[in-house]
């Protein structure tokens, strides 16, 4: 009776909305979509879907009670894939927005086998490039955010199925508190980081290519905390950043260099002056 439930559902929702939300890739959100070059499910018939996919947890949290705010999670967007077991993506991705009717929720056509499922939540300006499993990217005009992930095996057969999915932070986050004034003329300061990476493995949750990411913020005296946010490839690492100070003109003011030791979903904090 739950399944049927379920599925009546995932049908309304799929069928019922009414204005189409257009998402970064030029698909429609909350159907199979294409965020770069990939293979077609091949079926858009809402009758034809045979894997149903909804978002259950993040981190242990309903994603019911994360989307009424008032929670430690932040999650604004949605990213979907299946992939073979060879790692080739055989649908295309699909993207949600927290605003979509839906959110949380997917649908899949696919031929009898197995394959991977990888679920991806995030807060990010844009959707993440997922053609390959192994390496799913944010680059740095997207903004890096905390992350959260689901990837399990699934064995598709003749009857269709619905699966919950929980999601857990893939994350760390290295959290600047600035214990000095800025100068008076300071318009944005730039956070230039190294030994992390932007992109991470679904199988593994942990980073997977050497990235140098970068973060600007604006100088705002007020503001003295940051939240630099990327994937370790390990359970420790040592974060190097390059903290500098602009002025309208972008000349430097000031510039200083930091070793942050960091851990694997965790966050630590650091406080510095951001003098010379």
């Amino acid at each position: 009776m739950l399944r049927s439930s379920l599925l009546l559902i995932f049908f309304l929702v799929l069928s019922g909305c009414e204005k189409a939300i257009i998402d970064d890739d030029g698909g429609k959100a909350g159907q199979e979509t294409d965020d770069e070059a990939g293979h077609d499910a091949g079926h858009d018939v809402k009758e034809d879907y045979n894997l149903f996919l909804t978002v259950a947890t993040i981190d242990s949290i309903p994603l019911a009670e994360i989307m009424k705010g008032g929670t430690p999670i932040t999650c604004s967007r949605l990213s979907f894939a299946i992939y073979d077991m060879d790692g080739s993506r055989v649908s295309r991705a699909i993207h949600q927005q927290v605003a979509d009717d839906g959110f949380g929720m997917s649908a899949f056509t696919l031929s009898e086998g197995q394959y991977q499922i990888v679920a991806v939540a995030h807060s990010s300006d844009r959707n993440p490039t997922m053609s390959d499993p192994t390496a799913i990217k944010f680059s740095n005009d997207q903004g890096f955010t905390p992350t959260y992930l689901h990837s399990s095996v699934v064995t598709v057969g003749k009857k269709s199925q619905t699966l919950a999915l929980s999601l857990h932070g893939i994350s760390s986050c290295c959290r600047i508190v600035r214990t000095s004034d800025l100068p008076p003329e300071a318009s944005r300061v730039r956070f230039f980081y190294t030994g992390g990476s932007g992109a991470f493995n679904a199988s593994t949750g942990r980073g997977s290519v050497k990235s140098s990411q970068s973060v600007f913020f604006p100088a705002d005296a007020s503001c003295r905390q940051y939240d630099l946010y990327t994937i370790l490839p390990r359970e420790e690492a040592s974060l190097n950043v390059l903290v500098t100070v602009y002025n309208a003109r972008n000349h430097v003011l000031t510039e200083k260099e930091l070793d942050i030791p960091l851990r694997h979903r965790e966050t630590s904090v650091y406080e510095t002056d951001f003098s010379d």
